[in-house]
């Protein structure tokens, strides 16, 4: 069964490399990606909306193992997270494999930001 992913989300973005980074920027991203488990593969594309991928534009390839677990990915220099969320949300991401990091690191951050607001606005009441 093939699983699709079709998504629009507004961050912040930038080109990185080895000269550094260009100045961030607001953009309106879509992010599409498909996965099938039976062939163990799938693939992704990420663009900006306000240039139709003209000035932010990435594409790559996802691998599964024998367990259905995300062991790869090629294409860009890191696997957005809102694919890897997508990914979990499908139980394709293993417990205690490689990805699982970015995810625990992504969910501690999300936490303390959400604590930060509901302090803030505790304090402000």
């Amino acid at each position: 069964m093939t699983e699709y992913l079709d998504t629009q989300d507004i961050t912040l973005v930038n080109h990185q490399g080895s000269w550094g980074s260009t100045e961030t920027v607001k953009r309106t991203m879509r992010i599409t990606a498909w996965v099938c488990e039976s062939k163990m593969r799938g693939g992704f594309e990420i663009y900006d909306l306000e240039t139709s991928g003209e000035e932010f534009y990435g594409e790559g390839g996802l691998w599964l193992n024998a367990e259905k677990h995300i062991v790869d990915y090629d294409g860009t220099f890191g696997l957005d997270i809102r694919i890897l969320k997508w990914l979990d949300d499908l139980g394709l991401v293993a417990s205690n494999g490689y990805f699982r990091k970015d995810l625990n690191t992504h969910y501690a951050k999300e936490n303390l930001e959400t604590n930060a607001r509901e302090e803030e606005i505790y304090n402000n009441q």
